[in-house]
């Protein structure tokens, strides 16, 4: 008998956001005052694996959703979306909002394969970024709690 966990893919996801929270928490540690990772390099190294195995779980059991929901109540999925990325930009910043929310709208619309989700939550924070900010010139908004761009700053 396999567990409800393995049954309905639940390993995976979970493991990719012990890793995320692992890789936030690791980011507070001190870099080393020359200028080098010094104590987080293990810790981000160790987060940045467990994303990558829980992706791969998640690839390799990955179930086809049934159906897509319709009508009122994908309007209703799509408001909120809305509403919690707007909020999520605030808080973990816009590169990350999008990473999380683009797989989401594909989602919500029908799209459910693994390799299109992964690519929304690469690919669209990329072009958007590219397009908004480097071609357009526009500022973009920092979140307060992370934001990727503090990676490369």
């Amino acid at each position: 008998m396999t567990s409800i966990a393995r049954r309905y893919g639940l390993i995976g996801p979970c493991l990719v956001l012990i890793g995320a929270l692992a890789l936030l928490g690791s980011l507070s540690i001190d870099p080393d005052p020359d200028g080098g990772q010094g104590a987080r390099i293990f810790p981000l190294i160790s987060a940045a694996v467990l994303v990558l195995l829980g992706t791969l779980e998640t690839l390799t059991t990955y179930r086809p959703a049934t159906t897509a929901p319709s009508g009122w109540v994908r309007v209703l999925l799509l408001f909120l979306l809305a509403l919690s990325y707007v909020v999520s930009i605030g808080l973990i910043g816009y590169l990350a909002a999008t990473a999380i929310a683009a797989p989401l709208i594909f989602l919500l619309f029908g799209r459910d394969h693994p390799l299109e989700l992964f690519a929304a939550a690469l690919f669209c924070p990329i072009v958007y970024h590219l397009v908004f900010f480097v071609g357009l010139g526009v500022f973009p908004p920092y979140g307060i709690w992370f934001d990727l761009q503090d990676l490369w700053r």
